[in-house]
């Protein structure tokens, strides 16, 4: 994993690395002051500045695409509509588990994200502290 321009670039392929490289290094040589002190009186110069900061942006960030743990259902018809049903009717992880038969616990993680589901615990917790509030006043 390199860093270039002080980001890292760990997700971007070698190809888009290279030439983010060319691009930074034909920007650097367009704008030096030292090599051309007047780049910026040159319209030419500086829509070529532009064009280049635009192919940087958008060969590191580029289209966005799914992330991996989308990637994972998408090659499993089924499987997140099973997950995620069994996450909405309270199952915990290992529940989950044993129902679908593979560990997936980070897969588990992305689907309560997207969905905007209680965490882990987050339901039984609440449940069990209410329970123990109910009983301190027994």
């Amino acid at each position: 994993m390199k860093l270039i321009g002080g980001k890292r670039m760990c997700n971007v392929s070698n190809e888009k690395k290279i030439a983010i490289k060319a691009a930074r290094r034909e920007l650097f040589m367009l704008t030096d002051d030292e090599i051309n002190p007047e780049w910026d009186k040159d319209p030419a110069n500086i829509k070529r500045r532009d064009e280049l900061l635009d192919i940087i942006e958008r060969l590191k960030n580029g289209p966005v695409e799914h992330n991996s743990y989308q990637r994972y259902f998408d090659r499993r018809p089924g499987l997140e509509d099973r997950v995620l049903g069994l996450l909405r009717s309270g199952a915990t992880g290992l529940e989950i588990n044993a129902a679908v038969g593979v560990s997936i616990p980070r897969q588990i993680a992305y689907l309560r994200r997207k969905y905007r589901l209680p965490g882990r615990n987050q339901g039984r917790t609440e449940e069990k502290a209410m329970t123990n509030f109910v009983e301190s006043y027994r």
